[in-house]
């Protein structure tokens, strides 16, 4: 066999090799609904905010959204006026409204470039066109497209999600019955981007109340849950 003959033989070899690709990974089917576009969103809930482990108070929400993108987020006292009012438009290059009586004593929240939301201009790993989701208590759809890899744990499965700027880090944790008993997506920022001092828990199913949690914002901990489930 002359060296040419081998030489078209490997190559057409690495050839095939090269084509060869893995599917891409797949959450199990009884996952798929915890995942949304999240349009059309109307939810109720209640607020509770921690320093550290000490209870400051608490309050109630109420989030609209249509089928463009457009949410309202209201925040009032359980027995009094609204205290906040938050208006997003995503798909006007980032446009958020923040009003309300309480407007001055938080902490300054704008939109990034890349569509993100800063908190005193810190890096909180949601976008903006994401809080529908987080208000109704889904993950978003669009994560799904970035998703790198499933793993099959005891006691559920876990997934990585990477985009440009995020790591994110999820555990599905099943129940007796084989179903979802706790999902929750852990947010980080790579890249570039210097480490965020907020992180996020995002969690939801499992007993009771679907249930988000924020912390790591100074000594701040904020949670939320639905009055809808």
């Amino acid at each position: 066999m002359g060296m040419a003959v081998v030489l078209t033989a490997v190559m057409q070899f690495n050839s095939c090799v090269h084509k060869v690709s893995m599917p891409p990974p797949e959450l199990p089917a009884y996952l798929q609904p915890l995942f949304s576009n999240c349009s059309g969103v109307d939810s109720v809930g209640g607020v509770r905010i921690f320093d550290g482990d000490r209870f400051l108070g608490s309050a109630e929400f109420e989030f609209r959204s249509d089928q463009a993108d457009r949410w309202m987020l209201g925040v009032s006292d359980p027995v009094g006026p609204e205290l906040l009012k938050f208006t997003g438009l995503p798909q006007h290059d980032g446009y958020l409204r923040v009003e309300g009586m309480l407007r001055d004593r938080i902490p300054e929240i704008m939109v990034s470039d890349t569509n993100f939301l800063l908190v005193d201009g810190n890096f909180t790993g949601i976008k903006l066109d994401e809080v529908s989701c987080l208000a109704s208590f889904h993950f978003p759809q669009s994560w799904l497209r970035n998703l790198r890899a499933v793993t099959r744990v005891e006691g559920g499965f876990e997934g990585l999600v990477l985009d440009e700027t995020r790591k994110i880090e999820m555990r599905f944790r099943r129940d007796s019955k084989g179903g979802n008993a706790e999902s929750c997506a852990q947010i980080q920022s790579i890249g570039w981007l210097r480490p965020f001092r907020a992180s996020w828990k995002w969690c939801i199913g499992g007993v009771g109340r679907p249930l988000v949690v924020l912390d790591g914002f100074r000594k701040y901990v904020i949670k939320w849950s639905s009055y809808d489930h």
